[in-house]
């Protein structure tokens, strides 16, 4: 029996399901329309912007690709989605796509950069001779690119993304597994999109009907509200205490207090679900509700006074100070290291030495 009817007038014309030739269809469809990730929410004005098809998954930051994903976007907050398509005919599209999926997720956040994100996108763009700004203003409207990757950034450190099934039939077993971890994941959501086409009896017409899966009420409140927020210093205490102690409340509240002698005057994030504050104004050190702390070496390298061996020295203590493991390929990104190490006094001074330190040698004074 026929699925649905495209009307021409006075004529209907049977629209039958048809399963995909080729992965390769799905996966291109996906890749020019990703509009379709929004499913049948009539309010899905949801856009994303591809960065790369098959991009790579390395195990470690500086290691070769291990894995494949089939395709990474971000959507306007910053949050990169991936997406992994298989057809219905594929043994693969239930059990198997989730561990391969989740593969994916867990390394990429170590592997991935905003900084590689953003090359790769660049050099897809390159590739098929496109502006990388209009294809951007394209998705997202106007808007500082630097703002829109330092948000992906954030997310990425924050470990928020978004994991796409694509199908054109999601079978009931990883529709279930779906919804499971949807509801689990605090902060990833995962979906799956069946997209299934209609072509008539002809082979000339085709209609393609997408569906959203995993979004249960349970899930819905799990993952909350995540409209953007106006952090202040109250709340970015009361959220530093709830998720890792009053000990680490108190240690922010102490870099806090020994910015301001210093006339930095804090400056906050707008994270929907994690908040920031800086030590000062476009500041090089910001320090994250998820309890870490981040430094912008690529503001650093663009003072006068900072030379290739200073960032390198302060990459170095860092590393010992706070047990980071910051690499030397890292001297123009956003690494970040664990606040928790601070906790110890004598690390604590050492760290505020370092700060100093780095604060003489801003251009004009400390940037307030």
């Amino acid at each position: 029996m026929p699925g649905i009817y495209l009307r021409k007038g006075t004529t209907f014309i049977p629209m039958r399901e048809t399963p995909y030739k080729a992965e390769e269809l799905l996966q291109k469809l996906v890749a020019d329309h990703p509009e379709m990730l929004a499913g049948d929410d009539a309010e899905g004005s949801q856009r994303w912007l591809l960065i790369e098809r098959e991009t790579s998954v390395a195990e470690e930051g500086d290691s070769a690709g291990r894995w494949s994903l089939d395709h990474l976007f971000v959507d306007p907050d910053g949050i990169p989605t991936l997406v992994e398509v298989k057809r219905r005919e594929d043994p693969r599209a239930r059990r198997y796509v989730v561990a391969q999926m989740l593969d994916y997720a867990a390394n990429g956040v170590v592997s991935w950069s905003a900084e590689h994100m953003r090359e790769r996108f660049e050099a897809r763009c390159a590739r098929h001779d496109l502006d990388p700004e209009e294809e951007m203003r394209a998705a997202f409207g106007d808007g500082s690119a630097d703002d829109f990757w330092g948000r992906v950034h954030t997310n990425l450190a924050a470990r928020r993304l978004r994991l796409v099934f694509v199908a054109d039939a999601i079978p009931r077993e990883l529709r279930r597994i779906i919804e499971f971890l949807n509801e689990q994941m605090g902060e990833t959501e995962v979906l799956g999109v069946e997209v299934k086409q209609y072509i008539d009896d002809a082979g000339t017409q085709q209609t393609i009907v997408p569906r959203v899966l995993g979004q249960t009420q349970a899930a819905v409140q799990v993952k909350g509200n995540r409209q953007r927020r106006r952090w202040d210093t109250a709340s970015v205490l009361e959220e530093i205490e709830r998720g890792h102690g009053a000990p680490l409340r108190a240690l922010t509240e102490r870099l806090l207090a020994w910015g301001q002698q210093r006339g930095l005057e804090p400056s906050y994030g707008r994270g929907a679900r994690y908040g920031s504050v800086s030590l000062g104004t476009d500041a090089p050190f910001t320090i994250y509700t998820t309890g870490r702390l981040e430094t912008r070496f690529d503001r650093l390298a663009e003072w006068p006074s900072m030379s290739e061996e200073d960032l390198d020295e302060l990459r170095q203590q860092l590393n010992t100070i706070a047990g980071g493991s910051i690499g030397p390929d890292k001297l123009r990104t956003w690494p970040t290291v664990l606040m928790q190490p601070l906790l110890d006094e004598s690390r604590f001074e050492r760290f505020l030495e370092l700060l100093g330190s780095v604060y003489d040698k801003a251009p004009a004074g400390p940037r307030e």
